[in-house]
């Protein structure tokens, strides 16, 4: 199982990943570069000020497919790309709040 797959699955609503076409040969890449986009977009808040961590409910829906909650903060801090954010969670992600966004099924225009 890779947690990577719901980055790139779409569903066609507003919260979901951008729609994107894979390549057999390129698929390693693609799945790190919808999981880096996914991560570093909208739907993912790191507020350490507030000891928060603001995420997409996918992160709450599939979290054993992460391995649990410690597998959902490894996947943010491998691809977070903003290092004071990786840093809080390296230090203080175990015991941040957590708050789920709100999921926006509208249709994607």
């Amino acid at each position: 199982l890779d947690p990577r797959i719901h980055f790139a699955l779409v569903c066609g609503s507003s919260s979901c990943p951008p729609i994107n076409y894979y390549v057999a040969d390129d698929l390693e890449k693609q799945l790190d570069m919808a999981t880096a986009n996914f991560i570093n977009g909208a739907e993912v808040e790191v507020l350490p000020e507030q000891n928060l961590l603001k995420l997409s409910p996918i992160f709450k829906w599939y979290k054993a497919d992460f391995s649990g909650s410690r597998g959902v903060l490894e996947i943010l801090v491998r691809y977070l790309q903003n290092e004071e954010e990786r840093n809080f969670i390296l230090e203080h992600g175990s015991h941040a709040k957590i708050e789920w966004k709100d999921y926006d099924w509208a249709l994607n225009s």
